[in-house]
């Protein structure tokens, strides 16, 4: 069962006292939120300054809420590592960690020809209880590109190319797949936008199947950001079921440690 299906509002409790503790913390400042979307962006946290994103996501088969938190020990780089707990089929699961190192090459500029670059790579580990716990550790990297298409990044277009190794025993062992991605984020107005993306494979899950996802994304402030989307997979040997799903990320300004 892949581990980025299925997430459900009977938290839903958590994600609000999220928003409210975080909203009331953290200052305001620049932000591109991607989780829930699959798809990343060519962009770091910033130097001594941090974030944290969190989603819920839901199907059929139970729901999942993962939380990430992210610091940015050098101008061009950034740590992550999180988790999630949700369940599958009425069985409960905890699962961590998830560590990730993203190094920015190229800076995204507003309107460039040239798009920002980001390389990225990460681990999931085996630690926790349940279903949908990694029974080794599953590993993967990937390229993220970003193109602002004017110069207000009215319209900003992310792709995602890599690879991710898991240990699948539906599979027969450790099996390395393809991932890719192609994103958008298009203002609408004010803080109001549209995203949507199309992918295979998700870096934080064992599913290799093709899917698409869209939703809107409202900044409440420059560095609180809310997301709604809907998801179904369409391709693949293991087709991801339709989902919804919730998200918040809120960054601090830079130097805010």
């Amino acid at each position: 069962m892949p581990r980025s299906v299925a997430r459900r509002s009977r938290q839903g409790t958590w994600l609000l006292l999220t928003i409210a503790s975080f909203s009331t913390v953290w200052a305001p400042g620049d932000a591109w939120a991607i989780r829930p979307l699959i798809t990343d962006d060519a962009r770091v946290v910033g130097e001594r300054a941090a974030q944290v994103e969190t989603w819920f996501r839901v199907d059929g088969a139970g729901p999942q809420h993962w939380t990430v938190f992210a610091v940015g020990p050098l101008k061009p780089l950034e740590l992550s590592a999180g988790g999630f707990y949700g369940s599958d089929s009425h069985h409960f699961t905890v699962a961590a960690p998830t560590i990730q190192i993203k190094a920015l090459a190229l800076e995204p500029k507003p309107g460039a020809i040239v798009p920002g670059v980001a390389v990225v790579g990460g681990v999931f580990g085996p630690l926790g209880t349940g279903p949908l716990q990694v029974r080794g550790w599953d590993s993967f990297g990937y390229v993220a590109f970003t193109e602002s298409l004017d110069e207000r990044d009215r319209v900003l277009v992310h792709e995602n190319l890599g690879v991710f190794t898991t240990h699948d025993s539906t599979l027969g062992g450790r099996h390395v797949f393809v991932t890719w991605g192609i994103g958008t984020q298009v203002r609408v107005a004010g803080g109001f936008h549209f995203v949507g993306e199309v992918f295979s494979g998700d870096p934080y899950s064992d599913a290799p199947g093709g899917a698409f996802q869209a939703g809107i994304r409202q900044y409440v402030s420059s560095h609180v950001q809310m997301d709604a989307t809907v998801g179904d997979g369409f391709f693949g040997e293991r087709l991801l079921p339709a989902w919804v799903s919730i998200g918040l990320r809120v960054a601090s300004d830079p130097n805010f440690w």
